[in-house]
C-alpha cells in the first residue's frame, strides 16, 4: 500500500500543476531524475510500466523515495490489468495510471482505497471514470487534440479534473497554454 492517500496525492500534483513520468531500465539513473524532480519542489511522479524492468526498479525506487525524498507520493503508469495493477500497489504505489479506461483496474484501485487516473478521450469515456470512481481523468493522447479540447470538454463537464498526456511538450509556454485551458495538471 502506498504512502499518501487520495486526497494526498491530489493536493501534491495539484500544488505544481505537474506529474513528470518517466520509464528507465537502470535504477541509478531513475533514482537521479525522481531526486532532480524532488529537488525542484515536484512532490508527485510517475514511473511508467513500459519494459521488463519497470517493476524490478519500482520495487526499489519505493524504499528510496520513503527514506530519501519523504514528501514525494510515487505512482505506477501505463497500467493495463487489474493484476498489474495489484502488483504495483502490494509494491507501494500511491496511484495508479492507464493509458485508457478500463474498470476493472478501477475496481482493483477502488478496493484499495488507491487513486486511479484511467485514460480517457472522449466525453462519454471521461464521464464513464468520473462515474466510476476516477476523481481525476487523464487525457491521452492529449496532443492529438490540443489545448482548446480541454475547453470544449470541460463546457458540459466542468465537475472534471483532467491530467493531459502525450504530446504536452516540456516548455513553459506549452505547460502554461495547457493550464490556461483548464487542465488540473500536465504530465
Amino acid at each position: 500500500m502506498g504512502t499518501f492517500n487520495e486526497q494526498e496525492v491530489f493536493k501534491k500534483i495539484s500544488a505544481t500543476k505537474l506529474l513528470p513520468l518517466f520509464n528507465y531500465a537502470d535504477l541509478s539513473v531513475c533514482k537521479a531524475i525522481i531526486k532532480a524532480c524532488y529537488d525542484a519542489g515536484i512532490r508527485a511522479f510517475e514511473l511508467t510500466d513500459r519494459d521488463e524492468n519497470a517493476f524490478k526498479v519500482f520495487e526499489q525506487l519505493v524504499p528510496f523515495v520513503t527514506a530519501e525524498l519523504p514528501e514525494m507520493t510515487i505512482g505506477a503508469g501505463t497500467i493495463l490489468t487489474p493484476l498489474t495493477a495489484q502488483k504495483y500497489i502490494d509494491a507501494g504505489a500511491d496511484f495508479i495510471i492507464s493509458p485508457n479506461l478500463d474498470l476493472s483496474v478501477g475496481n482493483v484501485c477502488i478496493k484499495n482505497e488507491i487513486p486511479w487516473m484511467p485514460g480517457c478521450f472522449t466525453p462519454t469515456e471521461f464521464q464513464q471514470a468520473y462515474n466510476a470512481g476516477a476523481k481525476v481523468i487523464k487525457l491521452f493522447p492529449a496532443g492529438t487534440v490540443g489545448p482548446d479540447y480541454i475547453k470544449h470538454i470541460r463546457g458540459p463537464l466542468p465537475h472534471l479534473k483532467i491530467v493531459v498526456t502525450g504530446g504536452v511538450q516540456v516548455n513553459a509556454a506549452s505547460i502554461k497554454t495547457w493550464l490556461d485551458a483548464g487542465v488540473f495538471a500536465a504530465g
